[in-house]
C-alpha cells in the first residue's frame, strides 16, 4: 500500500503534462486533434485524481468508482474522436453509441452493485482500443519527426494493451504500483516524444522554408536584392543580380543604390521611403553596369522585416529593349507625321466601317482636284466609280486580308477618269481599325499597256506562224535525219568493201606477193595501208553511231559472267605494254554476274583500256569491278597525261581528240568514246569521268545488274 500512492502520483503528474504538452500544441498550432487530445489528458488526469482519493481514503464506495470508470470512457471518446481528426476523417456515429451503451452499462452495473471489474472493463477496453487506434494513426500521419515521432506511437499501442489488462490486474496488490508505474512511464514517453517530434517537425518545415527561400532568392532566374532603405545601401543580392550588373556578390554588397543607379541620392531616398510606406512600390530607373554600359530598369519593391529591422525586398527587371522600343514609337510616329504631310505620293486615311475619309495629304488633293478640307468631309464612294456595295465588300476584305493592293478607277474635281493603284494596309488608330492607303495616278501606265497589249497580240500572231513554218521544217529535218542515219547503217557494206580491197591488196604488194618492191614502193604501199586502215576505222565508228542512232543495234541480253570478262579484257592488253613501263593490274569481285550483251560490253571495255593504253607513257593501268546492291561499277584507271578542265567536256564529242601541253593532238579518230558512251546507254547504265592533268584519268561505268529493273 505504501507504494499505491506514490504511483499514482507519478502517473497523475505524467497526466498532467501530457495534458499541458497537447494544450500547448494546440495553442501554438490551432490543429483540432491536439485541442481534443488535450481534453481527452485532461479528463484522465481527473480520473487520477479520483483515483488518488480513493486511494488515500481506502473507500471502496461505488460512486468514485463509477466516476472512475466513466471518466476513463470520457477520455476513450475524446482521443478516438482526436484520432479521427488526426486521419482526416469524419467522426462517425456509431462508435457514439457504442460509449453510450458503455455508460449505461456502467451505470447500471453501479445500481445494480455488480463487481468493479464488471462494471469498469468495456470503459477500459474501449479505452484501450482508442489508445491502439491513436498510436497506429499517430504513427502512419506524423512523418518527418524523427525516431521519436515513431516511439511516441510505439508508446500509444502499449499503452493502449496495457489498458486493457487494467481492470483483471488492478485488484492485484503487488501489482497495481507497478501498473501506475508503467503508465507513468508511457505518459512521459508520450508527452515528450511529441514534443521531440513536434520540434522535428518544425525544424523541418523552418529548414524546408529556408530552402524554399534559397530557391526563390539565391537561385532566382530574376534579378533580386535586399536593400535597406536608411541609407539605401545593399544588404543582399542573387547570383543573377551578381550577373547581370557585372559586379561579385561581395563587391555589390559593399556599395549603395546610388552608386549604380543614374538618379540622385535624394531622389532614391525618397523613392526608397515611398516604398517602404507601401505594400509594394514600382520606380523606372537608369542604372550603371560594371561594363560602364547605361541601362533601363524596372524596381518592384515591398517592406519586410528582417532580423528586427524593415528592410526593402526588390525585384529588378531589363526594360532597356522596351524603352528603345517605345523611343522608336515615338520617333516613328513624328516620322509617319512628317512623312504623311510632305510626302510626293498621295496618301488617304479610311474608315474601315463605312469608307469615310478620314485624313489625306497635300498630293492626294493636288491628284484630286479637292482641297484637304474638302476631302476629310467625302468618302471613297465619292472618288470612286464602283458601286457602294462593292466599295465596302473591298474595304472588309482588305482589314481581313491584313492588306492588299488593287486596281481600280477614280473621278477626280473636273470630271477625269483616273486609273489608279491603291495600296492599303489596316492600322489601328485611335482604337479604331483604319485603312492607311497610298494612290498612285497609272492612267499613263495603263493607256501604255493597252498599246503594248494591242501590239503583242500583232506579235503573238507572227510568232505563231512562225512556229508552225519552224515546226513543219523541224518535222522535215527530223525526217532528213532519220533517213540519213538508215542510209549510213545500210552502207556498212558498200562503204567496207572497197576500204578492205584497198588494205588487202597493198598488203599483198607489202609481203610482194606482185613481185619485188624497192624501199621506196613498199614505204609509200605501207602508206596506202595505214590510211586505208585508219580510214575503216573512222568508218566503223560513224556507222556504229549511226546504226545506234537510228536504233538498229542488235542487243542480245543474257547472263553474263562479267568478272570473267573483265579478266578477258585485262588480259588482251598485257602484249600491248608489255615493251613499255606500264603495270596492268586488276581488283575485280570474282563471280559477279549481270544480265547484259556481253559483246556490247566486252567493246565498251575494250575501247576504254585502249584509250588508256594510248595516253600513258608509264606507271599502271588498272581495272576494277565492285557489286553494288542492285547495280555493278567498273573503272578502268590510268596514270596517263590526264584531261585539261577546260577538255573535260568536250571527251564524249564525236571527233574531238585532245592535244597534249606541246599542242600535238593524240592518235585515233575521236570516236571511241562516245561509241562507248551510247553503248553504255543501250544497256541502261551511265559513264562518267575524272581526270587531274598530270596524274591521269578514272572512267565509271554503272550496269543495273537486271536491265529491266534500270
Amino acid at each position: 500500500m505504501s507504494w499505491l500512492a506514490p504511483a499514482i502520483v507519478a502517473i497523475l503528474s505524467g497526466s498532467v503534462i501530457l495534458s499541458a504538452v497537447f494544450l500547448y500544441l494546440y495553442a501554438r498550432e490551432r490543429q483540432l486533434w491536439m485541442g481534443i487530445w488535450g481534453a481527452a489528458w485532461v479528463a484522465y488526469t481527473l480520473r487520477f485524481g479520483v483515483e488518488l482519493y480513493q486511494a488515500l481514503s481506502g473507500t471502496q464506495a461505488v460512486g468514485p468508482a463509477l466516476v472512475n470508470t466513466l471518466l476513463v470512457l470520457v477520455t476513450g471518446v475524446l482521443l478516438l474522436d482526436g484520432t479521427y481528426q488526426l486521419a482526416g476523417k469524419r467522426i462517425p456515429r456509431w462508435h457514439r453509441y457504442l460509449a453510450l451503451g458503455v455508460a449505461v452499462w456502467a451505470c447500471s452495473a453501479a445500481l445494480l452493485s455488480l463487481p468493479l471489474p464488471t462494471m469498469s472493463t468495456p470503459s477500459w477496453i474501449f479505452r484501450g482500443v482508442a489508445n491502439i487506434a491513436a498510436g497506429v494513426v499517430w504513427y502512419r500521419s506524423v512523418v518527418n519527426s524523427g525516431p521519436w515521432g515513431k516511439i511516441t506511437g510505439v508508446a500509444f499501442v502499449l499503452w493502449g494493451l496495457h489498458n486493457l489488462d487494467y481492470p483483471f490486474l488492478r485488484g492485484v496488490a503487488s501489482f497495481a504500483a507497478f501498473g501506475f508505474m508503467l503508465g507513468a512511464f508511457l505518459e512521459f514517453t508520450i508527452a515528450f516524444g511529441a514534443l521531440i517530434a513536434y520540434f522535428e517537425l518544425t525544424r523541418g518545415q523552418l529548414r524546408e522554408s529556408e530552402s524554399r527561400y534559397r530557391a526563390i532568392f539565391e537561385y532566382s532566374a530574376s534579378v533580386m536584392m535586399i536593400i535597406d532603405p536608411a541609407d539605401s545601401s545593399i544588404v543582399q543580392v542573387n547570383a543573377a543580380a551578381s550577373q547581370y550588373w557585372g559586379w561579385p556578390a561581395e563587391v555589390l554588397t559593399s556599395v549603395r543604390i546610388a552608386d549604380i543607379a543614374a538618379l540622385g541620392e535624394e531622389e532614391l531616398l525618397a523613392e526608397m521611403a515611398d516604398a517602404t510606406l507601401g505594400a509594394r512600390h514600382f520606380s523606372n530607373l537608369e542604372s550603371r553596369l560594371a561594363s560602364g554600359e547605361i541601362r533601363n530598369i524596372e524596381v518592384y519593391s515591398g517592406p519586410v522585416t528582417l532580423e528586427g529591422r524593415v528592410v526593402l525586398y526588390s525585384i529588378v527587371h531589363d526594360v532597356t529593349d522596351r524603352a528603345r522600343a517605345e523611343r522608336d514609337l515615338r520617333e516613328s510616329e513624328q516620322r509617319y507625321s512628317t512623312l504623311f504631310e510632305d510626302s510626293k505620293s498621295p496618301m488617304l486615311i479610311i474608315a474601315s466601317d463605312d469608307a469615310r475619309i478620314l485624313d489625306a495629304n497635300e498630293a492626294a488633293a493636288r491628284m484630286y482636284g479637292w482641297p484637304v478640307d474638302s476631302l476629310v468631309h467625302m468618302s471613297i464612294r465619292d472618288l470612286s466609280i464602283d458601286k457602294h456595295e462593292n466599295i465596302q465588300r473591298e474595304v472588309a476584305e482588305t482589314v481581313a486580308e491584313g492588306g492588299r493592293a488593287r486596281v481600280f478607277r477614280h473621278r477626280s474635281a473636273d470630271g477625269e477618269l483616273l486609273d489608279v493603284e491603291v495600296y492599303s494596309t489596316p492600322l489601328q488608330l485611335g482604337g479604331h481599325t483604319v485603312l492607311y492607303t497610298i494612290v498612285n495616278d497609272i492612267t499613263p501606265r495603263v493607256r501604255a499597256e493597252q498599246q503594248l497589249s494591242e501590239y503583242q497580240q500583232h506579235l503573238e500572231d507572227l510568232v505563231e506562224q512562225r512556229t508552225a513554218a519552224l515546226s513543219a521544217a523541224n518535222l522535215e529535218l527530223e525526217r532528213a535525219s532519220r533517213a540519213k542515219d538508215a542510209y549510213l547503217a545500210n552502207m556498212s557494206h558498200e562503204l567496207r568493201t572497197p576500204l578492205n580491197s584497198v588494205i588487202g591488196f597493198s598488203n599483198l604488194l607489202t609481203r610482194g606477193m606482185a613481185g619485188d618492191l624497192n624501199d621506196e614502193q613498199r614505204r609509200q604501199i605501207e602508206m596506202i595501208n595505214a590510211s586505208g586502215q585508219h580510214l575503216l576505222r573512222v568508218v566503223d565508228g560513224i556507222l556504229d553511231l549511226a546504226r545506234i542512232a537510228a536504233g538498229e543495234v542488235d542487243v542480245s541480253i543474257e547472263d553474263t559472267d562479267v568478272s570473267a570478262l573483265c579478266e578477258q579484257v585485262a588480259s588482251r592488253i598485257v602484249p600491248l605494254v608489255v615493251d613499255r613501263d606500264i603495270v596492268v593490274s586488276t581488283c575485280i569481285e570474282p563471280g559477279v554476274a549481270v544480265r547484259t550483251d556481253p559483246v556490247l560490253l566486252e567493246q565498251v571495255l575494250w575501247n576504254l583500256l585502249g584509250n588508256a593504253v594510248k595516253f600513258t607513257d608509264h606507271g599502271e593501268i588498272a581495272i576494277g569491278l565492285t557489286p553494288l546492291g542492285g547495280t555493278v561499277r567498273i573503272t578502268v584507271r590510268d596514270t596517263g597525261r590526264g584531261v585539261h578542265p577546260a577538255d573535260q567536256s568536250r571527251v564524249f564529242d564525236m571527233f574531238v581528240r585532245i592535244e597534249d601541253e606541246d599542242g600535238i593532238k593524240s592518235d585515233g579518230t575521236g570516236l571511241g568514246l562516245p561509241i562507248s558512251k551510247r553503248l553504255v546507254d543501250v544497256l541502261g547504265g551511265s559513264i562518267d569521268f575524272e581526270s587531274t592533268p598530270g596524274e591521269g584519268s578514272v572512267f565509271t561505268v554503272t550496269l543495273p545488274r537486271n536491265p529491266h529493273d534500270a
